[in-house]
């Protein structure tokens, strides 16, 4: 007989707030998705695609013949060509079909490609898709329509287009359940402004109108636009990003709206458990404190003032006892006086030429703040590791984090 295995603490997604990264089409994604969760007998996951040779990717041959088989409908290939399952880039399908509507967590099969391998280029490296429970959920409202609802409604969704309206309204509401948790940001003469759907709502309450205007449109907010746009949140509608009701829609969104509020109210579970876990060693000293405390606390603080303020101060302050590094930016600094280079050595020989004993050029990696921070966190976790950096606005910061902003 054996216990249930421990609860795993994982991290939050990050919002990915500022990322430049847009998706369109969304019916056609949902549709594509879904088709290959089936496709691959409701399995866990799916390598759906394959090079095509031409810098692109192509839906593999036995899940392209199942949809048409299901469909019943030989001519679909050309609109899947077309879908940005296909031709889109990772970050925007990640954007939203994992951050937004969470169907799963989309992948390069190649493991070791960075998420920004597709960013410049063009070409497209096969993907897959680790279905989510949100999957099955779709699958639920979806296997309860009638065997024929259900394919005019996919094939119509393939196609980028709307189905029935009742139909239509259903899955929408699924979708916008889907992204209440979401954070999106605007950008506002400089300053930015983070909201939840729920935020939408709640303005809605006070005028007949909530703006949208953005400096510019980064992350979700650019998909969520696309909903607007593409009328996937049905009982709103946008003209020139001023957001309000669509009183024509047949649904009660001022309740809604209230569950939705409830909903994110009772979103985040609060594990109450002795400090005699084993996950959680005995705090015999305020610097050992368990991970999930630490993940709670601020990872990134910056103290700003004149000199003479007390920014030093109050960061030892901060970090107290605890294991911390500390760096000072210049204005020389760059990537490699920051995280870590290769470093000419010259090491003796033993020969002696002429007046001289003659030194072998050798080249030793030599880490610097960042790495030696980020080694000394993992030695000693889950105890917190601080990296502390002075004079940061004298820096040039673009040259000094270089590949670390991504």
């Amino acid at each position: 007989m054996t216990q249930p295995v421990i609860y795993k603490t994982r991290e939050p997604l990050n919002s990915l707030t500022g990322i430049k990264s847009s998706l369109s089409g969304l019916r056609s994604v949902v549709a594509l998705s879904y088709l290959l969760y089936l496709s691959n007998d409701k399995k866990e996951y799916i390598s759906y695609s394959l090079a095509n040779g031409n810098n692109g990717i192509k839906l593999k041959e036995e899940y392209l013949t199942y949809i048409e088989q299901y469909l019943g409908d030989n001519t679909i290939a050309k609109d899947i060509e077309n879908n940005p399952l296909l031709l889109s880039q990772i970050e925007s399908l990640y954007v939203g079909i994992t951050l937004m509507f969470g169907l799963g967590k989309i992948s390069f099969e190649n493991t070791s490609l960075p998420i920004t391998k597709e960013r410049t280029g063009g070409a497209r490296f096969p993907k897959l898709i680790s279905f989510a429970s949100n999957m099955i959920n779709l699958d639920l409202i979806l296997q309860g329509l009638t065997q024929n609802e259900r394919i005019a409604f996919l094939k119509a969704w393939l196609k980028n287009s709307q189905a029935a309206e009742d139909i239509e309204l259903r899955i929408a509401t699924f979708l916008n359940l889907s992204i209440e948790n979401n954070l999106f940001k605007l950008k506002i003469d400089g300053n930015d402004i983070f909201f939840q759907t729920e935020g939408i709502y709640l303005g809605l309450e006070n005028d007949d109108s909530v703006s949208l205007k953005s400096d510019e449109k980064v992350g979700p907010a650019r998909i969520f636009n696309s909903m607007l746009n593409e009328k996937l949140v049905p009982w709103l509608t946008m003209h020139s990003s001023e957001v309000s009701y669509n009183n024509n829609c047949p649904f009660n969104y001022d309740a809604y709206s209230k569950i939705v509020s409830t909903s994110l109210d009772i979103r985040d579970i609060k594990v109450d458990k002795a400090a005699t876990s084993d996950e959680i060693s005995e705090q015999t000293d305020e610097t050992q404190i368990s991970s999930q405390q630490y993940l709670d606390k601020h990872l990134q603080q910056i103290f700003y003032g004149a000199p003479g303020t007390g920014k030093s101060f109050r960061t030892k302050s901060v970090v107290g006892k605890a294991n911390c590094v500390r760096t000072t930016f210049h204005p020389d600094s760059d990537y490699s006086t920051f995280v870590g280079a290769y470093k000419p050595t010259m090491e003796k020989t033993g020969v002696v030429r002429g007046n001289y004993e003659e030194k072998k050029v050798t080249y030793t990696f030599v880490p610097q703040a960042f790495l030696k921070a980020y080694k000394d966190a993992w030695l000693n976790y889950p105890q917190p590791q601080y990296l502390v950096i002075e004079e940061i606005n004298r820096g040039n910061c673009a040259q000094i984090f270089g590949d670390l902003f991504q």
